[in-house]
């Protein structure tokens, strides 16, 4: 999220001598008038799209890819597209099409939200169901992570595991405490 906000940031302040990298000198002034507007607008959404992408990707690692695909294709396909349309050929405002980057990512995050307090709730009601408070998942996974992680690499070797294969055990020890009809 923080490199997103500097991003904001360089396009909000010096989108002038961010478009010179691209153009000849003698076309920076027709390429600003169009390009700096332009790459104020986009900018702003770059703190969002970080949620945005940050949510897809737990998605993904927590086993529900389906919600990073629904997310990202309405986002491309159901949103950004139809409303940078709608701008440009209803509107007859070219300056409105770039508004149509801030709108889908405000309308990608609230799907993000929703599907992580969906996630969120199903797992509360989980631990709940099979009196296994969330602070006692973790220290069982804590526990258990360090038990693999002796006897797989040894005491002398390397500890770091791949993050993959963190979310695998994550996984295993997920399923074994908790009945499949939570899952």
């Amino acid at each position: 999220g923080s490199i997103m906000a500097i991003g904001m940031v360089v396009f909000l302040l010096i989108p002038k001598p961010l478009l010179s990298l691209f153009c000849k000198p003698e076309d920076l002034a027709e390429l600003a008038r169009y390009g700096v507007p332009c790459l104020r607008l986009i900018s702003l959404h770059f703190v969002v799209a970080a949620f945005s992408i940050i949510t897809i990707s737990v998605f993904q690692a927590l086993g529900n890819g389906t919600y990073s695909m629904i997310v990202s294709i309405c986002r491309q396909l159901v949103i950004l597209l139809p409303v940078a349309l709608f701008m440009g050929l209803v509107l007859k405002n070219i300056d409105l099409v770039w508004l149509s980057y801030p709108i889908a990512e405000i309308a990608s995050a609230s799907m993000c939200a929703f599907f992580l307090v969906k996630i969120y709730r199903k797992n509360d009601r989980c631990f709940f169901a099979n009196r296994i408070s969330f602070p006692d998942f973790l220290h069982q996974f804590v526990q258990k992570r360090s038990l693999a992680t002796a006897q797989i690499t040894g005491q002398q070797q390397n500890r770091y595991v791949s993050y993959l294969h963190i979310l695998d055990n994550t996984e295993y020890i997920y399923q074994t405490n908790l009945s499949s009809a939570c899952l």
